[in-house]
C-alpha cells in the first residue's frame, strides 16, 4: 500500500504542473466564453434597416404620385423575434415600420399643401407580424395607415397580407425567381381618390412579383448583385375604380434592373442599390398619368442594418 503511495503521489507530482495548465487554459476558455456570453447578453434581438431612397417618379401600385422635382423617401423598419419553434411555424416576428416621401414638386413644397411641413407629402406607419413557415414560406400580415401631413390626400386603413414564397422548399428551381402574392384590403379610405378621377369605394388590390438576384461579379474589390424586379398589379374590388365607378382589373406593370453592392463600414451593413425601372400603366392608371402609358423611372437607394 506504502508503495502504490508512493507511485501514486509521484504520478500527482509529474500530472500537477500538467493540471495547472489545464486549469490555466480551462479558466481562459471560460473567460473567453463568458466573454463572449455577456457580449451576446448584451445585443439586442431587435433588428431593424434604415433605407434612404430617392426617386425621379412616385408610382403607388400603378397611381402616380410625384413625377417633377426631388422625390426622397426615407424608411426605418424594426423586427423583433417573438416565437422559434421546429413545427409548421418556425419562426414568430413582431415587425413595425415607418415610410415617407418628401417632395419639392407639385404635391410638396412646389404645389399647394394645406399643412407644414408641405414637403412632407406622405408618411405611413405599420406594424405587423411575419411568420415563416415550414415548407420555407413567409406570410406577413400588416396594418399599414397612410396618411398625409401636408394634408394632400385624406388618411387610408388597409390590412395587408403577403406570401413571400423565395424560400419554398417545393418550388424547386422556380424559387430562384422568388415569386410574392400581396392582397391588399382597403378597410377605410381609398388609394384611388387622391387625385380626379379618383374612386369612392374601398378595394381589394392583388399584386403578384418576381425578384430574382444574380451574381454580377464584381466592381474593382466590391461584389455586385443584379436583381430584375418584376411586379403586377390587378383589381379584385374597386382598387382601380374612376370617379363613374369604372374598375379596371389589370392595373399596371413594371420591370427593373437593379445593381446593387456593399459598403465597408463599421458600424451596421451598408448596402448601396441603383437601378431603373420601365412602368406600363392601363386605363386609369394612364388617365392619372397624363395620358401617359409608359414611363422609365430611376432609383438610388441606400440601406443600413443594424
Amino acid at each position: 500500500m506504502k508503495r502504490i503511495a508512493t507511485i501514486t503521489a509521484g504520478i500527482a507530482g509529474f500530472l500537477a504542473p500538467i493540471e495547472r495548465a489545464d486549469a490555466q487554459d480551462a479558466g481562459v476558455a471560460e473567460g473567453t466564453a463568458a466573454a463572449a456570453d455577456c457580449e451576446g447578453a448584451g445585443e439586442s434581438p431587435i433588428s431593424g434597416e434604415l433605407t434612404l431612397t430617392a426617386t425621379t417618379h412616385y408610382f403607388f401600385r400603378g397611381l402616380i404620385q410625384e413625377d417633377q422635382g426631388l422625390i426622397f423617401q426615407p424608411e426605418i423598419a424594426l423586427s423583433a423575434p417573438l416565437w422559434e419553434g421546429d413545427g409548421w411555424l418556425r419562426t414568430l416576428d413582431l415587425t413595425t415600420y415607418t415610410w415617407n416621401s418628401l417632395h419639392s414638386g407639385p404635391t410638396g413644397t412646389g404645389g399647394t399643401g394645406n399643412n407644414s411641413p408641405s414637403a412632407w407629402y406622405e408618411s405611413d406607419w405599420a406594424a405587423g407580424l411575419s411568420l415563416g413557415l415550414r415548407c420555407g414560406t413567409t406570410l406577413d400580415l400588416t396594418w399599414v395607415e397612410y396618411t398625409s401631413p401636408n394634408g394632400l390626400f385624406s388618411t387610408a386603413s388597409e390590412l395587408n397580407l403577403e406570401l413571400d414564397f423565395s424560400g419554398t422548399e417545393a418550388l424547386g428551381v422556380v424559387a430562384y425567381l422568388a415569386p410574392s402574392l400581396t392582397l391588399a384590403f382597403e378597410v377605410d379610405g381609398q388609394s384611388d381618390q387622391s387625385t380626379a378621377p379618383g374612386g369612392t369605394d374601398e378595394g381589394i388590390f392583388l399584386g403578384i412579383g418576381f425578384a430574382p438576384e444574380f451574381d454580377g461579379g464584381k466592381l474593382g474589390e466590391l461584389p455586385i448583385t443584379w436583381s430584375v424586379p418584376l411586379n403586377y398589379g390587378f383589381s379584385l374590388d374597386s382598387y382601380y375604380e374612376d370617379a363613374g365607378g369604372s374598375d379596371d382589373t389589370y392595373g399596371y406593370a413594371d420591370v427593373g434592373l437593379f445593381a446593387s453592392f456593399p459598403l465597408a463600414s463599421r458600424f451596421g451593413e451598408w448596402n448601396c442599390s441603383v437601378g431603373t425601372q420601365l412602368v406600363f400603366l392601363n386605363g386609369n392608371q394612364e388617365d392619372l398619368n397624363h395620358g401617359a402609358g409608359v414611363e422609365w423611372t430611376g432609383t438610388l437607394a441606400l440601406s443600413i442594418g443594424f
